[in-house]
């Protein structure tokens, strides 16, 4: 019942909102509206949503990280934000930005005393990611407005709201990955705006939402030294730098006063390095390099610098290809280049991890117009999807410890696709050479010279119908 009441609510705030915008249109032009394609959008949106959600209610999603969800939304109401890690860390082990999340959720369970078992609270687990698969469409269709006409927009968010694998992660699953993608999307924009402070801002909020983050950690550096360099504010740059630090401790504060009460100060740092330690295997059901050679939930029984050489070499790499750049504009195709590198080289990866790719390597085919790089990301976007749903659907017949016939395939189409990608990425930004979508001109009635969009399906727009 709450749902339906919830979901009434937002269909009133929409059409509020969208009444008011033709109202609007309607005094300004003195005409009558026509549906316009901006309405489409909305439109679209708002079926996007409303499949999210009856997906959300009707598939459970992965049991056990659903339990603990809703277990910590359950406890942190219940005992306060600052018990609980005191409730015992190796079961308690998630980091501090998503439970202010939990914690709002933990509230509407016991003020609506809903039951634990109960699918409005299920729904509600869910939701905050519905809401920011949501955000990031819109974010992939205000972009694209900015490279493309109104038509060609809408197409191109189309293509992320109604993506399977990111549906399936929020609606079917239940996991988060969208939260945390969106703030580094937020954060690798501030970095092509050249805002210094919005830059860091963003970031530790996305570590502070997952600690998967932190593969950004090579450009947003690069970011940082560069322009500090550049703008020789060494002092000012250097105390925004630190600010992140106490921007993290205030918020993770909370959470954090009964154990730096007892003494442990450094306990909000801590909390990230405690959960390097948790799955100790070579892959956990990831289609990467070492489900390829048959690793699959293997006890990593080799040293731990075998892994920093794989991470720091994919690091350097990023580094070299961020100096060949001649703009920040490629801060999303080398994004791209460190997430899928560091899934498919570094141990402990889980299925999900390759998640932020998909977002990235589709504003990046936005921001370079390439159909290329669209190619990729319908591709990756497949093999996560098959990636996810063999794991929820049928994981401990398909996922066997060790070789299996379904990861090594998979796999090796996966080690395809990355060196693949590798090439194109390097003929983008060392080479400047992009297979660009606009591809056709034509004369029109008037004898001006008209280009038109050529997408990946063979849809043609017109560029300069804005």
């Amino acid at each position: 019942m709450i749902i339906f009441l919830f979901l009434i609510l937002i269909g009133l705030i929409i059409f509020y909102i969208y009444r008011n915008y033709r109202k609007k249109l309607y005094t300004a032009n003195g005409v009558s509206i026509v549906f316009k394609t901006s309405d489409k959008f909305i439109l679209i949106t708002i079926i996007a949503f409303l499949l999210r959600c009856l997906i959300a209610v009707s598939l459970y999603g992965f049991s056990s990280d659903i339990y603990l969800f809703k277990t910590w939304a359950d406890e942190l109401y219940k005992y306060g934000l600052n018990n609980y890690y005191s409730l015992g860390f190796s079961y308690h082990d998630y980091v501090p930005g998503y439970l202010y999340i939990l914690y709002i959720t933990g509230f509407i369970k016991n003020v609506f005393n809903l039951s634990f078992n109960s699918v409005d609270f299920l729904f509600f687990i869910k939701l905050p990611a519905i809401i920011f698969d949501i955000f990031s469409a819109i974010f992939v269709y205000k972009l694209s407005r900015n490279y493309f006409n109104e038509k060609t927009a809408v197409i191109l968010s189309l293509l992320y709201v109604f993506n399977f694998a990111v549906i399936t992660n929020s609606s079917y699953w239940g996991q988060v990955d969208s939260i945390h993608t969106f703030f580094m999307i937020i954060t690798l924009y501030y970095i092509v705006k050249d805002k210094f402070f919005l830059t860091g801002l963003f970031f530790t909020f996305s570590i502070l939402i997952k600690f998967q983050s932190i593969f950004l950690l090579p450009v947003v550096l690069f970011y940082f030294i560069y322009k500090t360099v550049k703008t020789k504010q060494y002092l000012k740059n250097i105390l925004i730098f630190l600010s992140m630090f106490v921007i993290f401790y205030v918020i993770s504060l909370p959470f954090s006063i009964n154990q730096i009460i007892e003494g442990d100060v450094l306990f909000p740092f801590k909390i990230y390095f405690f959960q390097l330690n948790n799955y100790n295997y070579y892959t956990l059901n990831a289609f990467n390099f070492y489900g390829m050679l048959g690793l699959n939930l293997v006890e990593i029984n080799v040293s731990g610098v075998f892994n920093i050489i794989a991470i720091l070499f994919i690091f350097l790499v990023s580094v070299y290809l961020l100096i060949k750049s001649e703009t920040f504009n490629n801060v999303f195709l080398i994004a791209s280049f460190l997430i899928l590198g560091i899934f498919t080289f570094s141990f402990k990866m889980h299925e999900r991890y390759m998640y932020p790719l998909l977002l990235l390597l589709l504003i990046a085919a936005i921001i370079n117009k390439d159909r290329g790089l669209l190619k990729y990301y319908i591709l990756f976007s497949l093999l996560h999807f098959i990636n996810t749903v063999l794991l929820l659907t049928n994981g401990d017949f398909t996922f066997n410890q060790g070789y299996s016939a379904v990861m090594n395939v998979f796999s090796v189409i996966h080690m395809i696709l990355f060196f693949t990608f590798y090439l194109k990425l390097r003929k983008v930004i060392i080479f400047n050479k992009t297979d660009n979508l606009l591809i056709k001109k034509f004369i029109n009635e008037r004898g001006e010279e008209i280009e038109y969009l050529s997408t990946v399906f063979g849809e043609k727009t017109l560029v300069s119908d804005r």
